[in-house]
């Protein structure tokens, strides 16, 4: 019986039953790509139908099919290639920017190519692909994209439906024909040979056939154009995913396939996407052009105003007004200074008018933005110092704490270490510290925290160095002593600066006629600048120097109240006159000011308080140049001792032959505003002044230099031995390696030591010879550095380094509160400590944020900003 030319009814059946179950599956399928996802979650928890959606759903980030009966549907991105480089990570980042900014791409998903190819019924069923190999499949083509060169060469590795991104780069590169290979031999004995890349017509001329690539790894050969193009691989051939390997039929094979529709079609698009691409016309490169444009105008837009962010910072500049929109007045100074820019600049001038016409939502010219743009600047700028900080190792740490106008307490840090590649000292503001708890286990704990924080070693900390406050310097437990625990070399140095004030004040307040003195002082003051009208009658007879207040924390800086009344006090006399005769001056308020005048004459014209201004005048004439000399970051120990110990020589002599000339000088004061030129005939008076005032305030000044400037000698007898290395020479050996041996010692800790006591002496020895006479440290390191010697006397450079990494005064920090005052007034209390510390840091170190790649901050801003994924 000859067998069955149709099937059975049953076949026929089951036939349609899997039909109709693919159909079943797809339904769904496109609303999910539709809808958003909570949608599809309420989709599905209505309709059950939707669960078996996912398992026919292929989809990757950069290309996804879809089955709807009998139609294909497929979506090409058109991402552009990945590429490593710097450059094209910023303009990927810009991109997302763009993007997501634009008017031309706001909101909308970005351009794609689609195609739209109908299959019979009979080809559906083929047409499912796992979500498994589809997964397998998408990430193969990523590997493609990061690693081209691993599987252009072989087709048999190629995916069996290819991404965009992958066909234009195998496109790019061409068809690779294999020729210098010995081919294997198959079962029939029979190989590929070279001369199949050729075809030779019946006239005997030779053609290239092109598209003809072959496979080692499956010793097959493949069609290129057709591999590329063909969304449905046939089964076998050439234009197959497993390649054709019937050596016996190959040329016949060729002659079919060269003629097929699907490969002319396939050869066609492959020369037209050629020539496209060496016209860079492809739909890739149009869309790319779009977001190049758009990428390079918010480039150009964020490094603007980067710009004038870090200007404004620099300058402790106001940001905000009362509005936040372009144009109306009122709006700070930022818009304002955008509005004026975009006058001359078309770049910010098209950037508002597409604000303006509302083509753009997105505008970065917000607070938030704002806020954003100063922290990435601030951020890089603190980290370039910390980089700078772990390269040097060693460091120091100067503290110094206040309250701000919202009444928080403020404390600054700074961090002063020396360069190991010149030598040269350096102190730079790390930023302001919110503190609650103000004792000297609450800052301490909080210090370690920053330190923390900052990913700082405390142990490579050499230097400390606070204000005189009890919670800082105490001996048991202050910040120094605690910090002295974790890391005994953190040698606590206090402020001399602010020791030498101390100084001041302890012998302005050694008695009562020296406090009496210094208030008469602050009433004049406070007579003639309490009116205007007084004033102008001070400036009038004092057009030189007018008075200054009496400061209660800065006593050094009482010089500047006292030279006018020194130099100018018969002046004073006469403007104090003018006001007191002035017959102008009626009714309750000028009498009032005739009498304050009246009692202000009685209080000067006193030979007491002209000799007292003497005196004071001379021993703050002396304080006050050492007070600044001791605010240097360039001032080390030893120099601060010596300038010390000039004061206490100073006093120490005037206080021996001072009163005689302090007479003198008062006696020709008293001469000008005719009063008599001495004290009382009273033998009592003279002496009482001399005793209870004169040598009071003098030895009192001399026993606080040498208690609160103990720490400097205690310093000087372990390292002193390194501040003259010329003088060494003249050492016993003996001598200097006992020095050596204590400084090793001082310098251990745990085991580790910063320097070999032995070395240390070899190489004094030799060094001594080079250093010229009363060479300072920082001289001798400069002389390693420039001549390169540090790798032949390591122990000096480090023991130098040290010794010049150890602060004298905190005056650094404390200098950072006059831009705290500026920056966080009355009118910007409600500022944020980010925001301050970042404003801060820009207009402290503004050097620094001067030298920032404006284009590395976009860099950083866009990736962080960046709104598309990028899969």
């Amino acid at each position: 019986m000859a067998s069955r030319k149709r099937l059975s009814g049953c076949e026929y059946k089951k036939i349609r039953e899997a039909k109709q179950k693919c159909i079943d599956k797809q339904v769904g399928s496109f609303t999910k790509f539709l809808l958003k996802p909570t949608e599809i979650h309420q989709s599905n928890s209505n309709d059950k139908s939707l669960e078996a959606v996912s398992s026919d759903f292929k989809m990757s980030p950069n290309k996804f099919s879809l089955n709807v009966n009998n139609i294909h549907l497929t979506t090409i991105s058109t991402a552009p290639l990945k590429s490593s480089s710097q450059d094209q990570q910023l303009n990927c980042n810009i991109d997302c920017l763009a993007s997501t900014s634009s008017s031309i791409t706001h909101n909308t998903s970005p351009t794609k190519e689609f195609e739209l190819v109908s299959y019979s019924d009979s080809d559906s069923t083929n047409l499912n692909i796992s979500i498994d190999k589809n997964v397998d499949d998408y990430y193969l083509q990523r590997n493609i994209l990061e690693n081209p060169v691993d599987v252009h060469d072989d087709p048999s590795y190629w995916p069996l439906k290819l991404i965009d991104s992958v066909r234009m780069l195998f496109i790019k590169k061409g068809p690779i024909q294999i020729k210098a290979l010995n081919f294997p031999k198959n079962h029939e004995n029979r190989k590929f040979s070279v001369t199949y890349y050729q075809c030779v017509l019946k006239n005997g001329e030779h053609f290239e056939r092109s598209w003809l690539v072959y496979s080692i790894n499956n010793d097959a050969v493949y069609c290129f154009c057709c591999r590329m193009f063909s969304v449905k691989l046939s089964d076998t051939g050439v234009a197959s995913g497993i390649g054709y390997n019937d050596w016996k039929n190959l040329t016949a094979h060729f002659k079919i396939h060269k003629m097929s529709k699907t490969h002319i079609l396939y050869y066609s698009n492959w020369q037209e996407m050629l020539i496209r691409l060496k016209l860079n016309q492809t739909i890739d490169s149009q869309n790319q052009k779009i977001i190049d444009s758009e990428r390079k105008r918010w480039k150009a837009v964020l490094v603007r105003l980067c710009a004038i962010l870090r200007c404004m910072a620099a300058q402790n500049l106001a940001f905000r007004g009362t509005s936040s929109v372009i144009h109306p007045s009122h709006n700070g100074n930022f818009l304002k200074l955008i509005e004026c820019f975009s006058l001359f600049d078309n770049v910010l001038k098209d950037h508002l008018e597409k604000i303006k016409n509302k083509e753009q939502h997105v505008h970065y010219l917000g607070l938030q933005i704002q806020n954003e743009l100063i922290s990435l600047m601030s951020e890089k700028v603190k980290s370039n110092i910390l980089t700078m900080v772990k390269d040097v190792k060693y460091y120091s740490i100067i503290l110094y704490c206040t309250p701000d106008c919202s009444h928080s307490e403020q404390m600054s840090i700074i961090l002063r270490f020396v360069s190991t590649t010149t030598g040269i000292v350096h102190e730079h503001f790390i930023g302001f510290i919110e503190v609650f708890d103000k004792t000297g286990a609450g800052l301490s704990v909080r210090i370690i925290k920053e330190l923390i924080d900052l990913k700082i070693n405390i142990n490579d900390m050499r230097g400390q160095s606070y204000d005189n406050g009890s919670n800082m310097r105490g001996k048991q437990n202050g910040v120094q002593k605690r910090i002295l625990n974790i890391n005994p070399r953190a040698f606590y140095v206090p402020c001399n600066s602010h020791s030498l004030n101390l100084v001041i004040n302890d012998a302005g307040k050694c008695n009562v006629d020296a406090i009496s003195f210094f208030g008469i002082v602050q009433k004049l003051y406070v007579f003639f600048s309490a009116s205007t009208d007084r004033w102008k009658v001070l400036l009038k007879f004092l057009p030189k120097l007018t008075l200054k207040r009496v400061c209660d924390t800065h006593w050094e800086s009482i010089i500047d109240a006292i030279r006018p009344i020194r130099h100018q006090f018969g002046k004073m006399y006469d403007a104090l006159i003018h006001i007191k005769e002035d017959l102008n001056l009626t009714g309750s308020h000028g009498l009032q000011t005739k009498s304050d005048a009246c009692a202000l004459l009685k209080n000067i014209c006193d030979f007491k308080f002209i000799s007292s201004v003497i005196v004071w005048y001379d021993i703050l004439s002396a304080v006050n140049p050492i007070s600044k000399q001791l605010q240097s970051i360039h001032y080390d120990i030893q120099m601060a001792l010596k300038s010390v110990s000039s004061i206490v020589e100073f006093l120490k002599e005037y206080r021996q032959n001072g009163f005689s000339k302090v007479k003198i000088a008062a006696k020709e004061i008293a001469l000008l505003i005719e009063i008599p030129g001495k004290f009382p005939e009273e033998y009592q008076v003279q002496k009482k002044f001399e005793v209870e005032f004169f040598y009071t305030i003098i030895d009192t000044a001399i026993n606080s230099l040498r208690e609160r400037f103990d720490q400097l000698n205690h310093h000087c007898l372990n390292f002193g031995f390194l501040y003259n290395i010329n003088l060494l020479k003249n050492w016993e050996h003996e001598t200097l390696l006992n020095h050596c041996k204590d400084l090793a010692i001082l310098l251990s800790a745990k085991e580790t030591s910063d320097i070999d006591a032995i070395e240390l002496f070899e190489e004094l020895k030799i060094f001594c010879q080079l250093t010229e006479p009363n060479s300072s440290p920082d001289k001798n390191l400069e002389l390693i550095y420039n001549k390169k010697l540090q790798e032949i006397y390591p122990n000096i450079t480090i023991s130098l380094r040290i010794i010049l990494t150890i602060p004298v005064t905190v005056a650094s920090a404390e200098r950072s509160f006059s831009k705290l005052k500026l920056i966080k007034n009355h009118l910007r209390s409600t500022m944020s400590n980010k925001r301050l510390t970042g404003l801060a840091l820009l207009s402290i170190e503004s050097d620094m944020a001067q030298e920032l790649d404006l284009e590395d901050i976009v860099q950083d801003f866009s990736s962080k900003k960046a709104r598309k994924v990028n899969f």
